[in-house]
């Protein structure tokens, strides 16, 4: 049976080959947690500022029956002392989410909340009891009512907020991509209203007249292919193209000028589908946007028509959206699926025009992940992989972008979920659950280089996972490889490798004894 595998993305530092690490579990303050009693301590992280990382739990608050409400917890990660938030401020739910800063303040979502954190007063305020999606950009935030009652801008500076509107006075029901020009002051976005059908339009906002233009607008009457859920903006020279669908209910790429406001009628691309889902991502490099359709990728420079090229395409044909393209050292990285190497990670090379393996994690057919739950995080330089490697069993893998450099961070002996990663230095914070505790951990390491020593300078192996020959940092007297239950299954003596290519995939124990030094007792995994 195909293993069912999950990996999120995030970047961080590591050297070419693993490193040591210590892991610290973080417990929240008594009474506090998400367990039906709210008292496991439980911590959920969702942002991390300078020395704080913010993270939402429940307490009780009823107990006849038992009734929580959220909380938020600041965590000092230089000494772990924690601040709890005061709880006059009612939040439905443990699960900030969707987190954002704009000079000092931090905006999240929890549950239906829109919620704000001043970090110079350290206060905690809700912002809106019915919101959903939002943006922050200059001193203003955008946000959409969750009951699809209308748009809404709040001024920062002066506290008041404003129902956005369409020019024919209609309500806006829905927030698409934004962007927000800077040099004019003019925020960009896709919005949809009701008519005799769904009208959807890309608009310009001037937040400080209130005035608004639409640049192009269509009216998709009822039917079953109606609606639009999907949207993205992305900025190619001084164009914006836009996905938009339109009146015969297809998906289609517009562009519209900085400069001048208006649409630019010489592009227009027909996706050919009415499901925006089974639209692929376009890509911007350099002056050049990048399309993605039927097998084929189309170029141009945001003005003229898009035409057909011989690249290879980055998207397998059927891959549909994706939002978890990570843009790392001049290439672009994707979670794809293959019939070669199931669901792995890949790379576009925009100098080569060709998509690459990065490596087949788990091999052959099966997969090291089934779906997209996170984008990347820039830390340092490198790529962090979180895989799950079998049924509840999660592991940490780092990469420099090629097989060889992409090696196990923390093994899938010890999770049976990891999620939430934020990152300092040479620590790794993440939500994870085990046998013995669920919340927030802290992973150290310690960078090394060629090889894994562990902090005290004693002997060690390396790669770990493991598909063929098992190396040690030195040779070793005896080696022993042996199931969980301790039963002997390779014997080596006077060996610095061992050849593994025969042993089933699965979780050992290995035992290993260096000149004049006690014996090593450690887990690997075969892949």
């Amino acid at each position: 049976m195909k293993k069912k595998l999950l990996v999120c993305l995030a970047l961080f530092i590591i050297g070419t080959k693993l490193f040591s690490q210590n892991l610290t579990y973080i417990p929240g303050p008594v009474g506090y947690g998400t367990n039906a009693t709210a008292d496991d301590k439980t911590l959920v992280p969702f942002f991390k500022d300078q020395s704080y990382i913010y993270c939402s739990t429940y307490k009780v608050i009823s107990t006849n029956p038992i009734t929580r409400k959220g909380c938020i917890v600041r965590v000092n990660i230089s000494d772990n002392s924690q601040y709890v938030y005061p709880d006059d401020v009612y939040l439905p739910a443990n699960g900030g989410f969707n987190a954002k800063k704009l000079n000092n303040n931090i905006f999240f979502n929890i549950g239906i909340r829109l919620a704000r954190i001043n970090t110079t007063t350290n206060k905690l305020t809700v912002i809106s009891n019915d919101a959903e999606d939002y943006e922050i950009f200059d001193h203003y935030i955008i946000y959409e009512n969750y009951n699809y009652s209308g748009l809404y801008i709040l001024d920062l500076n002066t506290n008041v907020t404003t129902q956005i509107y369409s020019p024919n006075n209609k309500s806006f029901y829905r927030l698409g991509s934004t962007y927000y020009d800077k040099d004019t002051g003019m925020l960009y976005f896709r919005s949809q209203y009701i008519t005799m059908g769904v009208y959807y339009g890309f608009f310009k906002y001037n937040p400080s007249t209130k005035a608004i233009t639409e640049i192009v607008g269509r009216n998709v009457v009822s039917g079953s292919d109606i609606y639009q859920q999907r949207d993205e903006i992305v900025k190619v020279n001084d164009n914006l193209v836009f996905l938009m669908k339109d009146t015969d209910y297809k998906m289609k790429y517009y562009s519209a000028n900085l400069t001048t406001g208006l649409l630019n009628t010489s592009f227009t691309f027909n996706t050919n589908t009415v499901y925006d889902t089974s639209v692929n991502d376009v890509m911007v490099h350099g002056n050049t946007v990048y399309i993605n359709s039927g097998g084929k990728v189309l170029t141009s420079d945001g003005v003229t028509t898009p035409v057909e090229t011989n690249y290879q395409p980055f998207f397998e044909y059927s891959t549909g959206y994706n939002i978890n393209v990570v843009y790392y050292n001049n290439e672009d990285y994707i979670q794809q699926n293959s019939a070669e190497y199931g669901s792995e990670i890949w790379k576009y090379n925009w100098t080569l025009m060709q998509r690459q393996l990065v490596k087949d994690i788990t091999p052959g057919t099966q997969s090291s992940f089934a779906s997209n739950i996170s984008g990347g995080y820039l830390h340092k330089n490198k790529l962090l992989y979180i895989v799950n490697i079998g049924p509840l069993a999660y592991s940490l893998y780092a990469t420099d972008g090629t097989s060889d450099g992409t090696l196990c961070v923390l093994d899938n002996s010890k999770f049976s979920l990891i999620s939430k990663l934020l990152t300092e230095d040479n620590t790794l914070y993440f939500y994870g659950e085990n046998a013995t505790n669920k919340g927030l951990y802290a992973l150290d390491y310690e960078l090394l280089s060629n090889k894994n020593f562990l902090k005290d300078n004693k002997a060690n192996f390396y790669p770990n996972p493991v598909k063929s020959d098992l190396d040690f940092s030195e040779k070793m007297d005896e080696v022993k490889v042996m199931d969980l239950n301790g039963k002997i299954l390779e014997l080596g003596k006077n060996i610095s490798k061992l050849g593994l290519e025969h042993l089933p995939k699965g979780i050992y124990l290995i035992e290993f004894k260096p000149e004049n030094q006690e014996k090593i007792i450690e887990k690997f995994i075969k892949i």
